[in-house]
């Protein structure tokens, strides 16, 4: 009786210590839970997708195949690699595996896009036009509440919520027919978009990861309104339409050093 009494007891406290072991294995290693602040760096791929297009009817740009250049000169794709910098502070709650958490983060922006386009006007042999178009945005902020799943060291998430910039645009016209025309404009909004993303922490200690994000960003459309004057046709100015729907693809890595949970 005894004996059996003690395979019992074995038996127990051996399954319970495997049960024990089991589970401390599956838990996360980490709390994620509280406050955090994380600096990254990086970049990403920036496409303004332009349009412009000479004003119909106009006196200046008379014939069809003047609208029809200028739509051709102005409209584009272009993509480039831009600099950016982001501080992004955030709160987040751990149930088990499962993270939930919202940052707010203020972004650095270097986007400085130019394209050009010169071309000979068909309507007038013998002179041609160049269409110039900039893009600019410096700052972007924007609210990523998140979900993420928490695995050993490794935390994983995907995000998404709105976003604000300034984004400017300046279109500059010339050409060289008769004394030659010039035009230019700058306009600038504050525009509302929206981010989407995903990312993911490797914790090296208790305080302090190693984080890295990818996101898209989709600001929207700027537009604005060039005049084009010719001394020599004074009494036929024109107007140019340019606008830019801006979106971007960005990549950025960093550290977050997360405050102890209280």
């Amino acid at each position: 009786m005894g004996t059996l009494r003690y395979a019992v007891i074995t038996a127990f406290c051996c399954n319970g210590l495997a049960i024990a072991q089991a589970s401390a294995q599956s838990a996360p290693a980490v709390d994620w839970s509280g406050f955090s602040v994380s600096a990254l760096a990086g970049g990403g791929i920036l496409t303004p997708e332009t349009d412009a297009e000479g004003l119909d009817p106009s006196a200046y740009f008379s014939a069809a195949s003047d609208l029809k250049q200028l739509k051709d000169a102005g409209s584009g794709s272009p993509t480039e690699w831009d600099w950016s910098a982001s501080l992004q502070v955030g709160y987040s709650r751990q149930f088990g595996n499962i993270v939930l958490g919202v940052g707010a983060t203020g972004d650095l922006l270097l986007w400085d896009e130019k394209r050009s386009s010169t071309q000979d006007w068909i309507s007038l042999a013998g002179t041609e036009f160049t269409l110039k178009q900039r893009v600019e945005a410096d700052w972007m902020v924007a609210l990523r509440p998140r979900l993420g799943w928490a695995q050993d060291n490794w935390l994983v998430y995907v995000m998404a919520g709105p976003t604000l910039s300034r984004l400017k645009i300046e279109t500059d016209y010339s050409d060289n027919v008769g004394t030659g025309a010039e035009g230019h404009s700058s306009d600038s909004e504050t525009k509302l978009g929206y981010v989407i993303g995903i990312g993911g922490d490797y914790a090296i200690d208790k305080n302090w990861s190693v984080s890295a994000q990818y996101s898209y960003t989709d600001l929207g459309t700027v537009d604005t309104r060039t005049h084009v004057f010719n001394a020599s046709q004074a009494a036929n100015p024109g107007d140019i339409d340019s606008s830019v729907d801006l979106s971007s693809h960005m990549a950025m890595i960093g550290f977050t050093y997360r405050f102890d949970a209280f």
